[in-house]
């Protein structure tokens, strides 16, 4: 059990990780180099409005990472110590941490204008905000719905599934 809570743990630090990537994909892609030859069109503004949500979440995360992997390491290492209290205080960190990168990130993706990529990237970080929770590491099947809740946002923010 506490090996699949490091392991989970480990896979959202990666997840995350991923995000910070998710503007810089697009931008050299061979997609993005014809939209931006292209005359402008709806589409074009969707995928630029997208990037831009991308590009301020990443920024988000940026300036959370160093307190979230903190966080994330004092959980590894209670949970190796089994010691609750511990993991209590450290839960507790991470959470404070999520719930700041998810106000952070509210913003941006309420004003995207792609419906589809709104809603994606509105289910990723809702799933993503549960991890320190018990619907997160205590949950088996959390896993799969953060796996699930990456690979569609990762349709709109590439580097979520790279």
């Amino acid at each position: 059990m506490r090996l699949r809570r490091i392991l989970l743990a480990l896979g959202l630090s990666a997840a995350v990780g991923l995000l910070a990537g998710c503007g810089d994909a697009s931008e050299d892609s061979p997609a993005a180099a014809a939209s931006s030859a292209a005359a402008p069109s709806p589409t074009a503004d969707l995928a630029a409005d997208t990037e831009a949500v991308c590009t301020a979440v990443v920024a988000a995360y940026d300036k959370e990472k160093a307190e979230l992997v903190a966080a994330l390491g004092e959980l590894f290492s209670a949970e190796a110590a089994e010691d609750k209290a511990a993991i209590a205080a450290a839960k507790a960190k991470g959470e404070v941490v999520i719930e700041r990168l998810t106000d952070a990130v509210e913003g941006p993706i309420a004003g995207a204008t792609d419906p589809e990529a709104k809603a994606a990237l509105q289910e990723f970080v809702a799933t993503f905000e549960k991890a320190m929770g018990p619907e997160g590491m205590d949950d088996p099947a959390f896993e799969a719905k953060v796996d699930a809740a990456g690979a569609e946002a990762g349709k709109y923010c590439p580097a979520l599934t790279e």
